[in-house]
């Protein structure tokens, strides 16, 4: 309590012990025979004829006054006279009676008036004191000095020291202090006593104190307001309880406050008010632990300064505004709406309709503040952060269909809190569940830290509702979450639609843990719900899994929901699979759309898995950084479509893009949609390596299961069966790195198209790029192609592959593999091939390169094939072409450049533009047949608009357009302008060793020289051991041949 301008600077506090009890009751009619004022015999007072106290004996500034009653009428203005140099006036009722002070009670002066009856005291309605010092009322029966003495009522002779100046403190007393009056008091107020009840109005210059050993109640009428207004602190403390109640006058604030306000007690703190202050809000308990504040109606809180709730909270919703920090040590549990707060307030919709709960800290202005508080601290403009802190777990019961709204904003300073449940509720039985309701922090300078937030609703046998959205904001400051849960599930029912969940910051990092907005339902269920995290300059951090799907075990599954991450400053790290696909029991017709993805950043995006499937389609999964790209050890990117719809579009754009150690990338077709495009673009590179014999990260074992071939009927990386389990196979499988566009068995759509555009393109260690053909195309659509172009070069090494074809039982066509390069190079057991084992033509291989091309090692091949080894029978589709176009061709140690045919159907054509080719180590270059059909044509010519054609052979190696079947080979042709030069040990053959005629060969240079030199040989011969066939022709067309040890 501020001292009076009289008094030496030293505050004014009390120590007043209680002596033993003293039973009082507090009269509600009043005698008037108790009307008066009767002074006892110890001090001297007297009473005048105008009702002046008078008389009494002074210690120092001080003077103590003695009654045996102690009362004012209605009709009485009593006042105590105040002789000079008096600045404190100490007054006690010796008697047995309650104090009725019912009309004016004052002081002649400025001196601080304090009246002590142990019995209690009453003020009426009509009560008004004129003190222009601090008034003090107590129920206790003494005062105890600094210097030891007392003054009170158990030893009537006793009296301070002359040097006595203030008490120390105050205890309160048994008995109660009403008030139905008008109290004020220029300096101080303060009531203290074993219980308060309180009505009317009470107002202090400085500090309000209100005290009790018990309770302090507070009401006010419908006609008469309450007020409780202090130009300084205003303090309530009930020990064992607060009870207020004080909702009849919405329109005013009951508590106002110039400086700090308290609510102090270790039982329950019922606040059922407005309360206004222009210092700090403190809410704690006597003794150091957690308070307990509760609210029925209406708690509305507005603070200049600080708001500190060292205390739990249970009630209705709740908003509290400051200029300074918002802190809570406690649980937050709200029950309902405000059924109190004002008819058109700014936040009247909300907390009237929802269980709420709104905080906003560091407010430029406040929107409850009740009064002008004159000149206070503006908070707002400071430099110490205004955040909000809760330290306990907040929860909001569903009202009016939702599980409420929890809004904290801070203007300026940090969020911490720790669980913020809005979830619907978890109904076992009842028929009615709640959505989830909604989350929102923000912060404009300062970090988010959170525990879980739940905004989802959930059910055992009845349908869920929807999730709730979370949204978080900070501009400059980082956020950082535990699990945000925005989801909706139902055990044995329908559920609704996953929440929106919205994280967005500025300046600085985004840090999270799971992150759900799903759907799951026994039945329906509803829509995954949008997940979207931006971080401008800074990065964002997935710790585990965030997943936006839905998910029916036996009804009908929704569209998943869109996932967007951004970083377009920083970068982005997820070490759990990111999911937003539709799956239900009945995946192929009972489920929609897998929603979209996408992710961009500046630094590096890390990876575990994206997953967007469905059966009404996919979504498209889009990745663009500004820095390498790496998916590593299991890492799996899939788009794959279930039903009719198609799958979605993979985009990835970095300036390198690295597949490692069994990392998949899949857009693929399990019905009958089209599988989904697969584009990388990375200006430097794309390598894609290693292989592993884990199932790929994100591929559901539950979703379908993984199956892959053996050997030369390898088409793919890994086949997806649409099967609801993991084959028992004694066989390991085998997941290489690479990219996949697929239809598997069950299919009847057709593949995506692979396209790459990229400085460098590696592909090495069994890495593989697969566009291939399981199932059945009953609609006629083409698979999709492989496109690679690579500025600089494309190399296929250590049994690496890009593959496009038809499985055996497949139907359908493959896609083409179109490869524009500098270079092309293919060796260590690479190859680059287009296979038919089914009902469909192998597609062709169409190969451009401004350096050169080499297919080298044996093992190495690059080869449009009808059929193969082992599967040779059957209605088997035609192979493909092959067309190269480059300088210099060289098919080197053993490797094979081939279009074959081992089926009823003809072989592709092999066509080469090429200035120099070189073939050595036994290598080949052929168009044969080993089948019933008709071999493919070879064509070599010069390249572009050249004018000259090398073929140059070493160690047996050979051009051959033979036949080993009873289809006849194709024809060989080689032209050139200007010459031709076939030289080495090696040959140009058309023969046959079956039934079948040997193909034609025309070597035909119309204006110029052919040279056939150092061994070369041009052959068409029948070799058949077992029946006559033909051998081919051989035309030779030139100005001028010359033979140099050739034939």
């Amino acid at each position: 309590m501020s001292p009076s301008k009289s008094l030496n600077p030293q505050r004014l506090s009390f120590l007043m012990a209680i002596a033993t009890f003293i039973p009082a009751s507090i009269a509600i009619a009043i005698d008037p025979s108790f009307a008066q004022i009767i002074p006892d015999a110890t001090l001297g007072t007297q009473i005048t004829a105008n009702d002046n106290i008078v008389g009494g004996t002074t210690r120092g500034a001080s003077l103590f006054h003695s009654f045996q009653e102690f009362n004012v009428n209605s009709s009485q203005r009593v006042y105590f006279a105040n002789p000079s140099g008096i600045n404190n006036i100490f007054s006690r009722v010796t008697g047995n009676n309650v104090s009725n002070i019912l009309g004016t009670l004052g002081v002649n002066g400025v001196a601080n008036l304090y009246l002590l009856n142990p019995n209690g005291i009453i003020f009426g309605p009509n009560t008004k004191l004129d003190i222009r010092g601090s008034f003090l009322a107590t129920t206790a029966n003494r005062l105890v000095f600094p210097d030891g003495g007392e003054f009170g009522v158990n030893n009537l002779q006793a009296l301070p020291l002359l040097s006595v100046s203030v008490p120390l403190g105050v205890q309160y007393g048994n008995a109660t202090i009403s008030s139905t009056g008008n109290l004020a008091a220029g300096q101080d107020l303060t009531l203290s006593a074993g219980n308060l009840d309180l009505q009317g109005q009470l107002q202090a210059g400085k500090d309000l104190t209100l005290q009790a050993e018990n309770t302090v109640r507070v009401r006010d009428s419908v006609t008469t307001p309450f007020v409780a207004l202090s130009g300084g602190n205003l303090t309530i403390q009930g020990n064992k309880g607060i009870d207020i109640l004080a909702l009849n006058h919405p329109t005013q604030t009951p508590f106002v406050s110039g400086g700090n306000l308290s609510l102090i007690s270790d039982g329950i703190i019922s606040g059922d008010a407005k309360f206004a202050t222009g210092g700090s809000f403190l809410i704690k308990s006597v003794s150091g632990e957690l308070a307990n504040f509760v609210s029925k109606y209406d708690p509305i809180i507005s603070a200049n300064g600080d708001v500190d709730f060292a205390a739990s909270y249970t009630g209705t919703s709740l908003l509290v505004e400051a200029r300074g920090n918002i802190r809570f040590q406690g649980d937050i549990n709200i029950n309902g709406p405000d059924t109190g707060v004002l008819p058109d307030g700014p936040d009247t919709q909300t907390l009237r309709t929802s269980s709420a709960l709104i905080l906003r800290s560091g407010q430029s202005t406040l929107n409850y503040e009740g009064v002008n508080y004159g000149n206070v601290p503006d908070y707002s403009t400071g430099s110490v952060p205004l955040g909000i802190t809760l330290n306990g777990d907040v929860t909001l019961q569903p009202f009016n269909g939702s599980g409420g709204i929890v809004y904290l904003s801070a203007a300026s300073g940090d969020i911490n809190t720790k669980l913020i449940s809005t979830d619907g509720g978890i109904r076992f039985t009842q028929p009615l569940v709640y959505d989830g309701g909604s989350i929102n922090i923000s912060t404009s300078n300062g970090d988010i830290t959170t525990g879980s937030l739940d905004s989802s609703s959930s059910s055992f046998s009845n349908i869920a509702g929807n999730g709730g959205k979370i949204s978080l904001n900070a501009i400059n400051g980082n956020i950082t979450t535990d699990i945000l849960d925005s989801t909706s599930s139902s055990l044995r029912n329908a559920a609704g639609n996953g929440g929106e969940i919205s994280l967005n910051v500025t300046n600085g990092n985004i840090t999270t843990f799971n992150l759900n907005s799903f759907s799951s339902g026994s039945g329906n269920a509803g829509n995954g719900g949008k997940i979207s995290l931006n971080a401008t300059n800074g990065n964002i951090t997935i710790r585990r899994d965030l997943n936006s799907s839905s998910i029916s075990n036996n009804g009908l599954a929704g569209n998943g929901g869109e996932i967007i991450l951004t970083a377009i400053n920083g970068g982005i790290t997820m070490t759990g699979p990111v999911a937003s696909f539709s799956f239900s029991g009945n995946l192929r017709e009972e489920s929609k759309k897998g929603g979209n993805i996408y992710l961009q950043a500046k630094d590096s995006i890390e990876i575990f898995s994206l997953n967007s499937t469905g059966g009404l389609g996919s979504g498209n999964i889009t990745i663009i950084s500004q820095t390498s790209f790496t998916l590593d050890d299991r890492d799996c990117i899939t788009s794959d479509t279930f039903g009719y719809g198609n799958g979605g579009d993979i985009l990835i754009d970095a300036p390198s893009i690295i597949l490692n150690n069994g990392a998949q990338i899949s857009s693929s077709t399990h019905n009958s949609g089209k599988g989904g495009d697969i584009t990388l673009r990375a200006l430097d590179r794309v390598e894609i390596s290693g292989q592993t014999s884990d199932t790929p990260r994100g591929i559901f074992s539950q979703s379908y299961s993984i199956t892959a071939i053996r050997g030369n009927q390898y088409l793919g990386g890994y086949i997806p069966t649409g099967e609801a389990r993991i084959p028992d196979s004694s066989e390991k499988l085998l997941f290489p790195s690479g990219l996949f566009t697929q239809t598997t068995k069950q299919s009847t759509g057709s593949t995506g198209t692979i396209r790459i555009e990229t400085g460098k393109l590696i592909i090495e260690d069994e890495g593989a790029i697969a566009a291939t053909r399981w199932g059945q195309n009953n609609n006629g659509s083409e698979n999709g192609n492989i496109s690679v172009d690579a500025t600089d070069s494309i190399l296929v090494t250590n049994k690496g592959r890009i593959l496009s074809g038809v499985a055996e039982e497949a139907s359908g066509n493959s896609g083409n593999i179109e490869l524009t390069a500098g270079s092309l190079s293919v060796n260590n057991g690479g190859y680059v091939q287009t296979l038919t084992l089914g009902d469909g033509n192998a597609g062709d291989i169409q190969v451009s390169a401004n350096v050169g091309v080499t297919v080298s090692g044996n093992s190495s091949y690059l080869r449009s094939s009808s059929g193969n080894n082992t599967l040779k029978e059957g209605n088997i589709g035609q192979g493909g072409d092959i067309v190269i176009t480059t300088p210099n061709l060289g098919v080197t140690d053993g490797a094979v450049l081939d279009a074959r045919t081992l089926t009823n159907s003809k072989g592709g054509n092999i066509g080469i533009q090429a200035s120099n080719i070189n073939l050595t180590g036994g290598s080949s270059l052929s168009v044969e047949t080993q089948g019933a059909a008709q071999g493919g044509n070879l064509t070599i010519q010069q390249y572009n608009n050249g004018q000259d054609l090398t073929i140059n052979f070493q160690d047996d190696s050979r051009v051959s357009a033979s036949t080993a079947g009873s289809g006849d080979g194709g024809f060989v042709t080689v032209t050139a302008p200007k010459s031709i030069t076939i030289t080495g040990n090696g040959k140009i053959a058309a023969e046959t060793t079956s039934s079948g005629k040997g193909g034609d060969i025309k070597i035909e240079s119309t204006n110029g020289q052919i040279n056939i030199q150092n061994g070369a040989q041009i052959t068409a011969n029948s070799n058949s051991e077992q029946e006559v066939a033909d051998a081919g022709n051989i035309e030779v067309t030139a100005k001028k041949v010359r033979l140099d040890n050739g034939e």
